[in-house]
C-alpha cells in the first residue's frame, strides 16, 4: 500500500496527511561502503563529516591485525591532497607527516619496494 495510505492495527486502511508523518531527520542516511580503498575512505570521512551514518566493509583485514603485507605505495598528486584538505585539513596534515616522499625529480614517481 502506498502513501499516503497506511493501515490502522486493525487492519483497515486510512488515509494519513503529509502533516501526520513525521519528518526525517536530515543527513541520517546510513551509508554502506564496500571496501576501504584511498578514493572509498576519503568519502566515508567527507560522509561522515556531514553527518550521515557510514559502515566500512573491507574483505582483506590484513592491515588491521597489523600484519603490514607490502601493499604498494599510496601516490596522492597535489589535486588529491587539496581534496582531501577540503574534507579534512587534519587528516591531511597526519598523511602529510606520515611519509611524505616527493619521489625521483626526473619522473615524479619512487619504486614502492627500493624507494628509488
Amino acid at each position: 500500500m502506498s502513501a499516503p495510505w497506511r493501515r490502522s492495527p486493525s487492519g483497515r486502511a486510512r488515509l494519513v496527511t503529509t502533516a501526520a508523518m513525521p519528518a526525517p531527520e536530515p543527513n541520517k542516511a546510513r551509508v554502506l561502503v564496500a571496501s576501504g580503498g584511498i578514493g572509498r575512505l576519503a568519502f566515508t570521512l567527507a560522509a561522515k563529516r556531514k553527518g550521515f551514518e557510514v559502515l566500512v566493509l573491507e574483505q582483506d583485514v590484513s592491515a588491521v591485525r597489523g600484519e603490514e603485507r607490502y601493499r604498494g605505495p599510496i601516490q596522492l598528486q597535489s589535486n588529491a591532497l587539496a581534496a582531501l584538505e577540503a574534507i579534512d585539513a587534519a587528516v591531511a596534515d597526519k598523511v602529510i607527516d606520515v611519509d611524505c616522499v616527493m619521489g625521483d625529480p626526473v619522473n615524479g614517481i619512487i619504486d614502492g619496494v627500493f624507494s628509488s
